[in-house]
């Protein structure tokens, strides 16, 4: 932007213990986020410094801050699914949303860097913010992000936080920046009334002269608008794992009686850091190239290699870990759930299968083994409609006819008649999650979940659970299986795609 420069069961400690890692996992990752954007306005501003002798230049970025909500302009302008898939997180929505100029509700947050001039140091002794004019009410699609990434559910420290409703909007500091340095930080702001513009203004001393250095979004006012109706449910907010992105046009069924249901299928590795991983793509794409650094750093290279890959639209592929997270206001409740197939694709055409495994990760006898210890003993065999678990066995009988494609319309069960022990996260508030495998073999399928909680009351909510209202796809699995060791990483890339 130009600147102005003018002035008590396994479940349940199964679940607690897949949040605990994937929690772990998401800090570090997204705490490298919040870096990866000050060094991105870091580098934009130097190339975007005024020329002026004794000119000072400053450029910001919206940031995701923890828990967020957004309206988009404009009635009838909704998120894209492929922006919604859980596997992907909050980012790619966070990034649609600000391409359409979406007003942040309640809270907002930005990321600046201010750049000094060659000759001259800077000094900023305020930042103010500015509350403008009012807006008026955005009328599109409410999207968001839900779910605790760490400790107290934020992602970046907020070091300077203002109220856009009352008090003081005004802070002293003492911030120093050397001649053609730059300095960054992040700006929060809360409002529970306004519906209005507003921007920053850095008070900053450049050769003994008093500048006003606005900061603002590409020369125009940042918007902000109160909180809306929340679109979290509380088994969204109140289990720590992986972000969830929502959108009011899309998505499951929220609260029903105070019992919510989210469901996700991951591959082990998004699940479980370090652990194997497989994920298929139509077409080929060197992801070495992708995420850079060095690939014999030790819980790095997987890691990136696997988000690299989400982001393009991989798909996992062989095994996932199913998860159901369960929120109620008892602490037991009686769990039935059952996969229904929605579609089956006996691959016509090569595919492309791309895997790592992280240094913890020990191959045994067979790969889903390992997945299967990872979760319990509860799984789902799509091919042959086979299911395990803690419930008489689901199969199907044998028959020398059978095809993949006659699973299309037909259910396996994933619990039945199972009690479920909450445990509690606040007053009249409990949770708990239920973890399982799904394997598929030779097709890719897609599917959902069926779940019906009864509580102790005899009282019966159903859902439907999906991908944000898309069905979970599971890809076939290769025709060789790719090595089972670190080195496998560098090999994929380096001798081309397997399967």
């Amino acid at each position: 932007m130009d600147t102005d420069v003018t002035g008590n069961r396994a479940t349940t400690s199964a679940g607690r213990r897949g949040f605990t890692h994937r929690a772990a996992f998401l800090t570090v990752v997204i705490t490298t986020v919040a870096a990866v954007f000050c060094t991105t306005l870091a580098v934009d501003a130097l190339g975007r410094r005024s020329t002026g002798g004794a000119s000072v230049g400053a450029v910001a970025k919206p940031l995701p801050q923890g828990t967020w909500t957004a309206t988009t302009p404009r009635a009838g302008t909704t998120a894209p699914a492929g922006s919604l898939d859980l596997a992907r997180g909050c980012g790619p929505l966070f990034d649609w949303a600000v391409r359409q100029r979406a007003v942040p509700r309640g809270t907002a947050s930005v990321s600046y860097a201010v750049t000094a001039p060659a000759g001259s140091g800077v000094v900023i002794q305020q930042i103010k913010v500015v509350r403008g004019e009012t807006i008026g009410a955005p009328r599109g699609d409410d999207v968001g992000c839900a779910g605790r990434v760490g400790a107290h559910g934020e992602t970046t420290p907020r070091q300077d936080t203002f109220n856009l409703d009352g008090g003081p909007r005004l802070k002293q500091v003492l911030r120093a920046v050397r001649p053609s340095g730059v300095a960054t930080g992040v700006l929060h702001v809360e409002t529970r009334t306004c519906r209005c513009e507003w921007w920053v203004e850095l008070k900053a001393v450049v050769d003994d002269r008093v500048r006003t250095v606005r900061i603002d979004d590409d020369g125009r006012p940042f918007r902000i608008a109160p909180p809306v109706r929340p679109l979290a449910t509380p088994v969204d907010d109140d289990l720590t794992g992986t972000p969830v992105p929502l959108s009011r046009a899309h998505g499951d069924p929220g609260v029903r009686n105070g019992i919510a249901v989210r469901g996700a299928a991951l591959s082990p590795s998004l699940y479980a850091p370090g652990e194997r991983w497989l994920m298929e793509m139509e077409r080929e794409v060197d992801a070495a190239a992708l995420i850079g650094g060095n690939l014999d750093v030790a819980g790095v290279a997987c890691g990136r290699m696997a988000r690299a890959l989400v982001a393009r639209g991989a798909t996992p592929a062989g095994s996932a870990v199913l998860e159901l997270r369960i929120a109620a206001p008892v602490d037991t409740v009686t769990l039935d759930a059952a996969i229904r197939v929605h579609e089956v694709r006996v691959p016509r055409r090569p595919r492309h299968h791309y895997a790592c495994a992280g240094p913890s990760w020990n191959p045994p006898d067979r790969a889903e083994d390992r997945l299967e210890s990872l979760v319990a003993d509860r799984s789902a065999y799509l091919d042959t409609m086979h299911a395990l678990g803690p419930f008489p066995s689901g199969s199907l009988k044998y028959d020398p006819g059978w095809k993949v494609q006659d699973a299309v319309g037909r259910t396996m069960p994933f619990a039945v008649d199972e009690t479920l022990n909450l445990y509690a996260i606040g007053e009249g508030r409990f949770v708990t999650s239920v973890h399982g495998s799904i394997g598929a073999g030779r097709a890719t399928y897609t599917f959902t979940i069926e779940v019906r909680v009864t509580t102790p009351a005899g009282e019966v909510q159903e859902f439907t659970v999906s991908n944000n209202g898309e069905p979970f796809r599971l890809a076939a699995a290769p025709v060789r299986s790719p090595p089972g060791a670190t080195r496998e990483y560098r090999e994929t890339h380096e001798g081309g795609p397997r399967g």
